[in-house]
């Protein structure tokens, strides 16, 4: 085996590793002039407020996007330590509406004003501080990327443990939209929709 093939089997297997707590397919097989070559999907993150490859990012990162979101039943922020590894979630007080981020070990002593998280929670890059009534309904969003390690050169400061970037989905330049209907037992129901309002082409709405 020479470095190059080395090399593609290196890729593929790491490639293969990140897709299970990713949420994207594997990579494919494109003919090209009767030579087989490796095609990797390209997975966009803005974990330094600017949209890079994910490969080309110094920092472990996983991220899942909207449809993963919902085929896994990814509902509320304490999902997610279910299919982050090295993630977990706790609550302080009585309540479940103030919901503590740890990654690898990082925590905050005490959920007060005055006090950063290790890992804080960032809507559309603006943070969400303090952490009383953060533990918010994910639904319609681009995607969820969790940053693990400290983030004070890279997105945000204090930021110890990690960061938890929540990405909303931006309006779209024609009208459209969806709706999501769900019904259970023990009186469950919910139901989610958004649609796209384009009034021109500088201004878009999405409700």
């Amino acid at each position: 085996m020479n470095r190059r093939s080395a090399g593609v089997v290196l890729a593929l297997q790491a490639l293969a590793v990140a897709a299970v707590s990713v949420g994207y397919t594997p990579p494919t097989m494109a003919d090209t002039g009767g030579e087989k070559m490796v095609v990797l999907d390209q997975i966009i993150v803005t974990a330094r407020r600017r949209e890079e490859i994910l490969q080309d990012v110094p920092i472990a990162i996983t991220v899942m996007n909207g449809d993963y979101l919902r085929e896994q039943n990814i509902s509320e922020l304490t999902d997610l330590a279910i299919h982050v590894p090295a993630m977990s979630m706790s609550t302080a007080g009585p309540g479940t509406n103030v919901p503590i981020v740890v990654l690898r070990g990082q925590r905050p002593s005490e959920v007060t004003l005055t006090v950063d998280p290790a890992v804080p929670i960032y809507f559309a890059e603006v943070a969400l501080t303090p952490t009383q009534g953060t533990n918010l309904a994910l639904y319609d969003l681009a995607n969820v990327q969790v940053l693990k390690g400290p983030q004070g050169t890279l997105f945000g400061r204090n930021s110890t443990g990690g960061a938890l970037l929540l990405t909303p989905q931006t309006p779209g330049d024609e009208f459209g939209g969806y709706a999501e209907a769900k019904l259970g037992d023990y009186s469950l129901y919910q139901f989610q929709g958004a649609a796209d309002l384009p009034a021109s082409d500088a201004l878009k709405f999405r409700l």
